[in-house]
């Protein structure tokens, strides 16, 4: 069969180099296969074991207590993508002018948007996020699952809308911790990550591969899930939204903001945290 084992590997202290400044820079919660797909993103040819093994060499610390974690997690099913997107907002950085709101398919787990910005409580802030996303999908899910917060009374408004009568429940309204879907990734994003480094993130995870396990039915990469259903026995849900509703709601969203945080905190360095002007 012409099988040959590879043997470009990428120089091995350039890869130890590139994790030891992941790790020193975003902190100890980079699992090594995580870190193996930061790796393979950046060009590095190396085989998952030896990722292992830097890491256990960085931070051993971190994976003694990453080794001893044990979850119990719940059962999820969703009939195809876009069938169900889960939206949230993560406020442990609102104390230093991050705030952070992101939506996931329930599917595939792909991110549909991963924004930081001034403020996630503001209704047309989100909503802005939720039109963007629909033009940019050309379409809207069949349902949409977030909590009790008024930072989500007008995107449930505009899905409502967006449905008409041929969807029962267009909008779920739930307790944010049963939004298991998207509370469980807030963990992955967690100490990894500004804008940038949300995106870096949000590609990282739409084309890792997920394994096979218990709680969840599918598996593969989030991007193939969402993209090509009919590989996992699943349909699409899209819904297209007529043009001249898409505009009218639009405009009832915020424009985006200059700068993703207070400008305040702007002027203090990021490593030292001395004001700089």
């Amino acid at each position: 069969m012409n099988l040959a084992r590879r043997k470009d590997y990428s120089n091995i202290r350039s890869v130890f180099n590139f994790v030891h400044t992941q790790v020193t820079s975003y902190g100890p919660a980079h699992r090594y296969r995580w870190m193996y797909q930061k790796c393979k993103r950046h060009g590095f040819k190396i085989k998952r074991d030896h990722i292992s093994l830097m890491l256990n060499t960085i931070d051993p610390e971190g994976v003694y207590l990453r080794a001893r974690r044990r979850l119990k997690r719940r059962e999820y099913f969703s009939r195809g993508p876009n069938f169900c997107w889960h939206l949230d907002s993560y406020d442990k950085l609102k104390r230093y002018g991050l705030c952070i709101n992101a939506c996931i398919d329930g599917f595939s787990m792909k991110i549909i948007w991963l924004k930081v910005g001034r403020s996630s409580s503001n209704p047309k802030v989100i909503a802005r996020y939720f039109i963007d996303a629909i033009e940019e999908h050309r379409g809207h899910p069949y349902s949409m699952r977030g909590d009790m917060g008024t930072e989500n009374g007008l995107v449930a408004v505009m899905q409502t809308l967006f449905a008409g009568d041929e969807v029962t429940i267009p909008f779920i309204y739930g307790k944010s911790t049963m939004n298991t879907r998207i509370e469980s990734w807030w963990g992955i994003l967690r100490k990894k990550c500004c804008q940038n480094e949300l995106d870096d993130t949000a590609q990282v995870w739409n084309t890792h591969y997920i394994r096979r396990s218990r709680e969840y039915v599918f598996h593969g990469r989030p991007v193939n899930m969402y993209l090509y259903p009919d590989l996992f026995n699943a349909e699409e849900h899209i819904r297209q939204v007529d043009d001249d509703v898409l505009h009218f709601c639009r405009s009832e969203c915020a424009e985006e903001d200059e700068y993703p945080c207070e400008e305040e905190i702007l002027s203090w360095d990021a490593f030292t945290w001395r004001k700089i002007y």
